[in-house]
């Protein structure tokens, strides 16, 4: 099973006022708590916003609900199987990059 780090909009009306991209791909999820609750994430992300200051960095740790009120957005860690064909598939892929020019 394959993890990764993305975003969902959780207010369409807001996301869409203050929001054109956001890139959450330096983050990383600092895991689960006793309780089985997310205990963040910590990183670099950037939001894109509309009001054309443009792209907004930001460093340091972060909640999964940090955004939701000002950008209507959450953090979030998904998970996605990887079938036998994938597998095939990408192994190819990787075989035909390292021995063809």
């Amino acid at each position: 099973m394959n993890t990764f780090i993305t975003y969902r909009i959780v207010n369409e009306d807001l996301f869409s006022e203050t929001v054109i991209d956001v890139e959450v791909g330096d983050l990383k999820h600092r895991g689960y708590s006793h309780k089985n609750n997310c205990m963040g994430f910590y990183g670099s992300m950037s939001i894109e916003q509309t009001d054309g200051s443009g792209w907004l960095t930001i460093t340091g740790e972060f909640s999964r609900i940090d955004f939701e009120e000002t950008h209507g957005f959450l953090i979030v860690k998904e998970s996605v199987e990887v079938t036998a064909e994938d597998k095939h598939w990408n192994d190819l892929i990787t075989y035909n990059e390292r021995f063809t020019d």
